[in-house]
């Protein structure tokens, strides 16, 4: 099993998790500080879970007038 991706946000953490056995989607996640899941999403490979990640991140900075890069 390979290590879950993590990236960061001051205040938030968005991971994609492996599936948990064959035939499972891969998920995901993002966190807030205290662990409550803000948004997640059940995703076909790693790469579209980066994407959704990456899309509701950004979303929310632009939300809170934070810079994109």
């Amino acid at each position: 099993m390979r290590h879950p991706k993590e990236k960061k946000m001051s205040y938030l953490s968005a991971v994609v998790y492996d599936p948990p056995k064959v035939g499972f989607p891969y998920l995901a996640v993002i966190f807030d500080t205290s662990g409550e899941v803000l948004s997640a999403r059940a995703v076909p490979n790693p790469d579209a879970g980066e994407a959704f990640l990456a899309e509701i991140m950004t979303k929310f900075a632009r939300e809170h007038g934070l810079e994109v890069k």
